[in-house]
This record gives structure tokens, sequence and C-alpha cells, in this order.
């Protein structure tokens, strides 16, 4: 059986009345499949309002009770004034606990406009409460809330939202729903604002798909203004569930939000949380927080002089959490007072014991600012992406357009981090992330600007990241640029693209120490027992004041196990009204073969107009690779299979780089590699289908040229000489092979003091093995002269000579 309550006569129809405090004004008691149906059609619509004011449990418009079953409400204007605190009995609708056998089970409520009796607010508009969590059985379980306008819900003195959902629903489907102020909202006392509480860690599953939580209307324009004190919250959606079924909140949107007052509070106190997991195993997968197109879609402004967090979205819990494909972008925070305003996308504070999983997010919208912090605030930070217990596999994410104008942390809690990795737990994977246009715009402030801090425990691999377009615009001596920054753990950085220094006017940072962390680095290894393979790592643009430095690789530890090889490090940055120096590489050591240092197989190249040095070594700049004594090779005593060369980036001058390689120059990168056991590049193309290992984040068929010297040994000749002279054997070998017949034939060139002013030339004869003869040096020399002698393998590595030698010929 059946019954249908519907308006008749193409007009509005009103049941109203004021309750008893405490009972609601239809109570479906035990009744099923009893409809509802307004039809908003042709004139007709119905209106149920209760006029109730009061905070009295179990005040409301209609309820549900005693098993009440299969019902529908739809299409109708569902109205009360109840006032009481959420957790609390009540509401304009309301699923109550006294169930007999089943609970109140698949109701539906939909396509209702929900909201206040007259000017009276209600404190919430469904509430869902019961003693049994056991499904089948007692809990309320299967009902819908699905798009309805729940309107105008607030209290200025307790804890307030649109669905509260508490123990006794173990299941429910909230979707499609539009949750909006008609007018600005004002806490007297500070509380909990919320337009969807599930507070239930007894639930089996909760689904939240679809809503959108925020402006002034159904249509999505004008604002949802809250205005609150120190203790005030506003959290659109708050989960607490349990942790054996995931409760899911996606493609929900959350925008159209201004909050302003004294609030503050960081992590769980934050005033603002998007989406909060507190408790609980959820996933939170393709949300939109604010807007990717537009600035200013969720403002925050305070005026306390504590410092506020505004998070998009958020987890406390101790379960496992996935979040993927989310859009967070358009929220500005700022503070008239001294407190500072941080900001971040997604944030988890959960366990080491869990895993956290991102894939595909996108943080910061496609226009300038779209993340901003205005406050100058030294403690101030916005990060994209921030970690600081569970292992995470982030990939393929982009954090962008992310603007501070405070904050003088560093390492972790530096002003401006694009992802952040502080976690103590193991087996993190940062990968394929795409992270651009981060700035700090403070001009005197020691700021830090990061893309990519890692610290983490072991077993990690931090690939394939593509970091460009850094800047800050202070002058400060201890101000810092980092591509990636590494403050601890054991991690394998392999096949990242990096490149900063575009727009930096400033030479920010030290000048060069031995322990210089500060100023531009493309990579800065401060801690941290790391491999480095296989990065292509580029510093560019004008430095037009200061003295700082800026450097491609920046490691400023001393006794840690660390390998660099298969990189290309280039600076090409150069002054113009600044004396900084520019580097392409800096090692910390005081001896040559430093304790626990593997460098090798790499491209350096550092070419700016003005400030370009090779390398820092040994508290002293060092000029060149391969120079005697002086050069990079002898005083680290490592690098014998690197080049001093340009590596031949596709285009190194746009504002979004190409740092992969070209295929018409000769570039050193070409088959100089060494095999590392990294399979594929930063296209995740095969390294084995190219030839041999390419150098650098790109593999390819480059073009390669003649770029190793020569090896010749021999044993030099005695002094003793005669008329027919001395023959001379040497091995002498080449990568690009020795001629071993006709042209090319190695020569040794010898002359004498006074018999042979001129040299003399003496083509080699091969002996196979490499090795070659010299017939005859010093042929006719009279006893007393001098021979001056070397010898010479055609190479375009080497247009000089490689050995000479000065014997005396004797009696």
């Amino acid at each position: 059986m059946s019954i249908t309550i519907s308006p008749s006569g193409g007009v509005a129809r009103t049941i109203t009345g004021a309750a008893t405090a405490g009972s609601p004004l239809i109570d479906l008691n035990g009744a099923d499949n009893v409809t509802f149906n307004g039809l908003n059609t042709g004139g007709n619509s119905l209106t149920i309002s209760n006029t109730t004011v009061s905070p009295t449990t179990g005040t409301g418009t209609i309820r549900f009770q005693t098993d009440a079953t299969g019902n529908t409400i739809t299409r109708c204007s569902i109205l009360g004034s109840a006032t009481m605190a959420t957790g609390t009995n009540g509401g304009n609708i309301q699923f109550a606990s006294a169930a007999v056998t089943t609970g109140n089970d698949n109701n539906t409520i939909s396509f209702c406009d929900i909201g206040p009796a007259g000017v009276n607010l209600p404190s919430k508009l469904i509430g869902f409460s019961g003693t049994s969590n056991t499904d089948p059985g007692t809990g309320n379980s299967g009902n819908l809330i699905d798009n309805n306008n729940l309107f105008d819900f607030f209290s200025p003195t307790v804890a307030s939202a649109a669905i509260d959902v508490n123990t006794g629903t173990p299941s429910l489907s909230i979707t499609n729903n539009r949750f909006y102020q008609s007018a600005t909202r004002t806490q007297t006392i500070g509380a909990a604002h919320r337009a969807i509480t599930l507070n239930n860690t007894g639930a089996n599953f909760y689904t939240v798909t679809g809503n959108t939580i925020g402006f002034a209307n159904s249509a999505g324009t004008g604002t949802y203004g809250f205005v609150g004190i120190a203790s005030s919250t506003f959290i659109p959606i708050f989960v607490s569930v349990n942790t054996v079924t995931a409760t899911v909140v996606s493609s929900n949107t959350i925008a159209g939000i201004a909050m302003s007052g004294a609030m503050s509070g960081t992590t769980t106190s934050a005033p603002f949380r998007g989406i909060y997991v507190s408790t609980g195993l959820a996933t939170c997968n393709s949300n939109t927080i604010g807007s990717l197109s537009a600035t200013g879609s969720i403002t925050y402004t305070s005026t306390s002089t504590s410092a506020s967090d505004v998070i998009g979205i958020f987890n406390f819990g101790s379960s496992n959490w996935s979040t993927d494909n989310n859009n967070i972008g358009g929220i500005t925070a700022s503070n008239s007072s001294t407190g500072a305003a941080n900001i971040y996308g997604l944030r988890a504070n959960t366990t080491s014991t869990v895993q956290w999983t991102a894939v595909g997010n996108t943080i910061g919208g496609t226009v300038a600012n779209s993340i901003n912090s205005t406050s100058t605030a030294t403690g101030t930070v916005v990060a994209g992406m921030h970690n600081v217990n569970p292992a995470s596999t982030w990939t393929g994410n982009t954090i962008r357009n992310m603007t501070v104008a405070g904050g003088t942390g560093t390492s972790t809690t530096a002003s401006m981090i694009g992802i952040m990795c502080s976690a103590s737990s193991a087996n993190h994977t940062i990968g394929t992330n795409t992270i651009f246009n981060l700035s700090n715009t403070n001009a005197t402030a020691a700021t830090v600007v990061t893309g990519i801090q890692m610290n983490g425990s072991t077993a990690n691999v931090v690939e394939r990241n593509f970091i460009y377009g850094l800047t800050t615009a202070t002058n400060s001596v201890g101000a810092e640029v980092n591509g990636i920054r590494v403050g601890g753990g054991t991690t394998t950085y392999r096949n990242n693209m990096i490149s900063l220094g575009l727009n930096i006017g400033n030479a920010i940072g030290t000048v060069a120490s031995n322990s210089a962390t500060t100023g531009i680095n493309g990579i800065n290894e401060a801690l941290g027992t790391n491999n480095f393979f296989h990065n292509s790592v580029l510093i560019r643009g004008t430095a037009t004041a200061g003295t700082g430095a800026s450097y491609a690789f920046n490691g400023t530890q001393t006794t840690n196990t660390r390998s660099f090889r298969d990189n290309i490090f280039q600076n090409s940055r150069t002054n113009s009204g600044a004396f900084g120096k520019h580097y392409a590489i800096k090692i910390n050591g005081t001896v040559v073969n430093p304790t626990g240092l593997t460098l090798n197989n790499n491209v350096y190249f550092a070419n700016g107009a003005s400030g370009a040095v090779f390398g820092f070594y040994n508290a002293s700049d060092v000029a060149a690779l391969a120079t005697p004594v002086t050069g990079w090779r002898a005083v680290v005593g490592q690098d014998a299979a690197s080049f001093e060369s340009n590596p031949q980036y596709l285009d190194i001058a746009s504002a979004t780089p190409d740092l992969h390689l070209s295929a018409v120059l000769t570039t050193a990168a070409e088959g100089n590699g060494v095999d590392v056991g990294v399979t594929n590049d930063f296209d995740n193309q095969t390294r084995a289908s190219f030839t041999p290992v390419d150098i650098g984040a790109d593999a390819g068929n480059f073009v390669g040229g003649d770029l190793t010297v020569p090896t010749i040994t021999y044993t030099v000749l005695s002094t003793t000489c005669s008329l027919t002279g001395q023959n001379l054997t040497a091995n002498i070998t080449d990568a690009s092979g020795v001629p071993t017949s006709g042209a090319g034939l190695p020569r040794l060139y010898w002359r004498s003091t006074t018999s042979f002013p001129s040299y003399q030339t003496i083509i080699a004869t091969s002996g196979g093995g490499g090795n070659y003869t010299f017939t005859g040096v010093g042929a006719g020399v009279i006893v007393g002269e001098t021979i001056s002698y070397y010898v010479v393998a055609q190479d375009a590595a080497t247009p000089t000579p490689n050995v000479t030698s000065n014997p005396v010929c004797g009696s």
C-alpha cells in the first residue's frame, strides 16, 4: 500500500504550524511508502513549514522514526527554525533513533528547497541519529539526499550544519545538492559551521558526490559570507567515519566563499578546511576547491595576531588516503594584523604506517596569483602538497601560479613549497609532477621558494618531475630558490628537469662559501644519502643587483654516501649590474676523493657572459674541468669521464624551457653516460632503445662527437744516442678508435738543439693491440745534444700534443 500527497488546482499549497518544542510538525512514525510530491509544475507547489523556534531535542518539520521505510519527499519546500547544536536530534527533516527491526531505510529526499521558516534560521536542516549501526538491522541505511537546495542554515552561538549525520546511520548517499547562504552570517560565539557533517566512526560507508557548497543562491552566483571570531571554523565537508569501507567524497565543488573576522588556528584548528577527514577511511577524488580560472573564489581575511591555516583538503586520520584529480585554486588569504595567513592545497598528518596516493591533481589555476597569501608575517607558508607522516605516491600532479608575500622559514617551513615531504616514513614516490610559477613578492625578507622539499626515510624515488619559473623579489643574502631541496633520507633523484633563474633580477643569497646553501640552486643537497642520476638542470636569467651566487648543483654536505652520475648541470646566468658568481657545480670537501662521493659521467657548462665559474670546491673557485693540477678533476679526484661542454638543450630562452636535447647539434650527452640502472628517461622512453647510454634526463639518438682524448703511454727514451737512433713503442687507445694503417696513424715529432733544430716526423707502425712503434728517434744526433720529442694521436678532442719528454743524448 502507498500514499501520495500532492497539491492540486494549479496553486501553491502550504502545510504550516507551530509544533510543540521537541516535536515535529509531521511524524512518519513507522510509515512506509508515503510520498510528498510538490510537483512544482503548472503552478502546483507544496510547502511544509514548522515555525517553532527552539533548541529542544526533536524539534523539526518532518520526522522519520520507528522503521519508516521507502518514503519519498520530492519537489517540496521544507522549512523550519530549530536551533539545537549539531549532534542533537532535530532539524527540518530528522531521521530519529526509535528503530524496531530495520531502522529508517531507503527513504529519498530530492529536488526540495530546505531552509528557514521566515526570518528565523535553523541551525541544521537534515539530521540523522540512532543507537545502532547494524546494517541490515536497526541502523538507518540506504537513504538518499539528492538534488536539493539547502540554504540559510546557521547559528551565531552553536555548531551548525545543513546535513548532520551521527551514530545510527551506517550508510547514506548525499548527491548533487546545493548549499548556500543568501546573506552573510556572523558568529558571536566561536563554533563549528559545516555544510555536511559525517560524524559516525561506526558507519559502513557514505557517498558524497556532485554537491556544490558556496555562493549566495542555487544558480552559483554571489558569495557565501561567513564572519567568525577566534575559535570559529567553517568546514564545508567534515568526515569522521570507520576504517573498513571507504567513504567516497568526490566531484564536489566548494567555491564562492568569503570568510572574515578575528579567526585563527592551524592544522586541526584551522578556520577553513574545504574537505576535512578527521578519522577513518575516505577517498577524496575529483573535487574542486575554489576555481582554476579566476582568483578570489575563496577569500579568507583575518584580523588576528595569531596564525591561520586555510586548507583545501586535509586528512588528520590514521588510514590510507586517496586524493586523485582534484582541482584547487582561486584562494586568497590575508591578515590585516600580524598573524600569518597560510595556505595548503592538499595536506596529510596521518600516521607513518599508511599510504597517501595523489594522482592527477591540479593545485593553482591558469591565472597568476591563483593561490595567494598576502600576509607579510615571518611565519607565512604557502604549500601545494604537504605531507608530514604517511608514505606517499604522488604522480602526475600540477602545482602552479602560487604567490606568497611573507615567510622567512627554511627547509620544511619555507615560505613557498610546491611539494613538501617531511614524513619519517619510507618508500615515497614523487614522480611526473609539474611545478611552475611559484613566487615570493617580499622585497627584503630572507625568503625561501622551493619546488620539491624532500626529507623522508629510506627507499624513496623522486623522478621525471619538471620544475621551472620559481622566483623571488627579495635582495636578502639569506634567501634561496631551490628546484629540489634535499633535507634528509635515502633517495634516488632521476630524470628530473629543472630550470630556474628567469625573472630573478637580484643575485640573492650569499657569495660562495664552503657551506653556502643560499642563492639559486637547481638542486640543493643539504643532507641525506642520495643518488642523483640522469637529471637535467639549467640556471639562467640576468642578475641586476647584489653579490649572490647561483648553482646548477649545490652539494653542501661532506661525509654521507652520495653518487652523482649522468647529469647535465648548466649555468648560463649572467650579471648586468650584479657581482655574483654562477657555478655549474659545487661540492663540499677539503681533500682529493672526499669520503662517500662518487662523481662521474656528467656534462657541465658554465657560460654566462659575466660571473660564470665552472665549480667550487674546498673553499675555492675551480676554473675548468681538465686543467692540470688546479682543475676540477685534480682537486676533487674524480670526474675523469665527465665533460665540460654545451649539452645543447632545445630551448633555454622561453618562459617554459625545453630541456630535451637537440637532434642536430653535437652534444657530449650522446652515448657518454654509464648504466646506473635507470631504464627509462624523462618521457618514459626506454633508454636501451637508444645508443648507448645518454647523459641527462632526455635519451635519444643525438649527434655525438669525438670528445674523449687518446690515452698514450710509453717508456721514455734512454740518454744513449747512436747514428741510427732509438725505437720508441707506445700504447695508444681512444674511444673513437686509432688507425692502424693509412691516414691518421700516430706520429712522433722530435728535434735536437744543434743537428736538427726543426722538428722531424716519424709515422708509427702498428703492432696490434694498441701498440705503435716509432723507428729512429734521434738518428744522426751528436753526443751532448738535448732531444725534445712528443707523440700525437690525431683526435678532434686533442689538437695539442699529449706528452713531451726531454732526454740528453749521451755517449
